[in-house]
């Protein structure tokens, strides 16, 4: 005899709870969550309009512009974020302000002419050693889209890091922090933070923190995407992308929003082209 039937839904049944899906299987509270009808409704693939972390290769990608929105409309997403590396990273082709501008124009130019795929203009800057940006605030406020990330002085104490992350969330122009943790999977641990600080001052700013899709990278992880969303701060998936194939990871940064309980309103990639400008211009 079986407990239930030939489905795990009917197990489920059997014991008076509502399916749990396979990622929430961790026992980090999913049976009571069942049992008071609270479980999340997760974020499907298919909810994603766009990636908001692509390289091209007006920093060390390797697609034109024209080519990562060719992707973009093989893969059926909508739009784009194209975040290059910024000036003082010069080992990934950072972008010179001069450059910066006329992507933008080039920018603007395609999204006149594109009536189903969109591009957002924007940069992926460097948090300094002081915990200001590699961009002054007036070419920063010109841009849509700016992610916020730590390159260099991976080995500083706790205190300094968390201050120079902290610092950057504080910029008004800054939307999301980029693989917020800096692990490299089997290469290299994160750096040292005080995460509850860093949290603290996602919720008091405002800013988002970024699930990086790449599969070396998928930071934030699971758990702290959980205490992100448990805490109210949106989630942006970003692939990360150096190359066209790997705009394909964006279903890696999906698979961990699920095992972190993430929903679709928890991720700003489910937002159409105008409704996520619109929520980027609420922090400036």
């Amino acid at each position: 005899n079986y407990i239930g039937g030939k489905e795990e839904e009917e197990v489920f049944k059997a014991v008076d709870l509502p399916y749990i899906p396979p990622e929430l299987r961790e026992d980090r509270g999913e049976i009571e969550a069942g049992l008071q009808n609270k479980l999340p409704k997760l974020l499907e693939l298919g909810e994603i309009k766009g990636d908001l972390h692509v390289h091209s290769k007006y920093s060390d990608g390797a697609a034109t512009l024209s080519e990562i929105a060719e992707k973009a409309r093989k893969m059926g997403l909508q739009w784009v974020a194209v975040c290059d590396h910024s000036q003082s990273l010069k080992v990934a082709g950072g972008v010179s302000v001069e450059d910066l501008r006329r992507k933008r124009r080039e920018i603007e130019i395609f999204n006149q002419s594109s009536s189903d795929i969109k591009l957002l203009c924007g940069t992926e800057v460097d948090i300094l050693n002081d915990g200001s940006l590699d961009y002054p605030d007036e070419i920063l406020k010109e841009l849509d889209f700016v992610i916020a990330a730590i390159h260099t002085g991976f080995k500083q104490d706790e205190a300094t890091l968390t201050t120079r992350m902290v610092k950057a969330m504080e910029n008004p122009y800054v939307h999301s922090i980029a693989h917020p943790t800096g692990r490299i999977i089997n290469e290299r641990e994160g750096y040292s933070l005080n995460l509850e600080q860093v949290f603290a001052k996602a919720v008091q700013t405002n800013t988002c923190l970024e699930i990086n899709a790449y599969f070396k990278r998928l930071d934030l992880n699971d758990i702290l995407s959980k205490t992100a969303r448990d805490k109210g701060i949106k989630l942006t998936i970003g692939t990360d992308a150096h190359i066209l194939d790997q705009m394909e990871y964006l279903r890696l940064g999906v698979f961990v929003a699920r095992r972190g309980w993430l929903e679709k309103g928890d991720v700003l990639n489910t937002m159409s082209y105008d409704q996520l400008i619109h929520f980027l211009k609420r922090k400036k």
